[in-house]
């Protein structure tokens, strides 16, 4: 019997190792693509970029905008560290199916960045995995959150928080209300949806309205002043 559990343990041992291996091999060979994103990192410069972004980050972003992206987007974004050294390995996190869902900044950064990819979806599935690993564990938190913000698509032919406040308010980043902040975090999820219909908008800025007030960004006396406010927009969303 114990020969029988010694046996098993080993060949446990050595299919985990192996398993850690091809991951590891997998993100080095991710790492070809992550150069330029490590290297803006370096810089403090966004870890993603396109024609209507630019290449600087946007500048006077209010706390509060910072906040309602977290707590709409992924509120247990600063309870972890970027770099877990002791926490689940990369094999591990891929099994669980937590990779994405619970890094939805770095995710999102990763897939603007291979958005003109021309390999095949398996391929880009595994990139796309691999670098959201690498960017979520390399780079600062404050970066992070920033790029994606500096890149989300919050309406077709609207990409970023600066056009975003533009194109719906008339204002930059550094003049939006909260719950005009809140209604930009909350687009993100479902920009079509979301920014096509006023009564669910103002329904999903409220829900992330709660979330800052429940995890403390905003006092009560704010969540009631905002959830109060009407929309407001500057213009109507494309297509309406």
């Amino acid at each position: 019997m114990k020969k029988l559990l010694l046996g098993f343990a080993i060949a446990l041992a050595v299919l985990v190792a192996g398993a850690e291996i091809v991951v590891g091999g997998v993100v080095l060979w991710a790492t070809q693509d992550a150069q330029n994103i490590l290297a803006a990192a370096e810089l403090g410069k966004p870890l993603c970029t396109d024609e209507q972004t630019g290449a600087e980050l946007a500048s006077g972003v209010p706390p509060h905008l910072r906040s309602a992206f977290v707590a709409a987007e992924e509120p247990r974004f600063f309870e972890r560290s970027g770099l877990r050294v002791t926490a689940s390995p990369l094999w591990w996190d891929m099994a669980a199916g937590r990779l994405f869902r619970s890094r939805v900044f770095a995710a999102g950064i990763v897939r603007c960045c291979l958005r003109d990819w021309r390999g095949g979806h398996f391929q880009w599935m595994v990139k796309t995995w691999a670098l959201t690993y690498l960017v979520d564990r390399i780079a600062p938190k404050d970066l992070i959150l920033d790029s994606y913000m500096h890149v989300v698509s919050l309406e077709p032919g609207v990409r970023g928080i600066d056009a975003a406040s533009r194109a719906y308010f008339g204002k930059s980043p550094a003049a939006l209300t909260v719950a005009e902040a809140a209604y930009l975090a909350g687009l993100a999820k479902s920009p079509g949806r979301y920014a096509a219909d006023d009564r669910l908008g103002v329904e999903r800025r409220n829900a992330v309205l709660a979330s800052m007030r429940d995890v403390g960004a905003i006092t009560a006396a704010q969540y009631e002043a905002a959830v109060a406010q009407p929309l407001g927009r500057a213009r109507q969303p494309a297509g309406r």
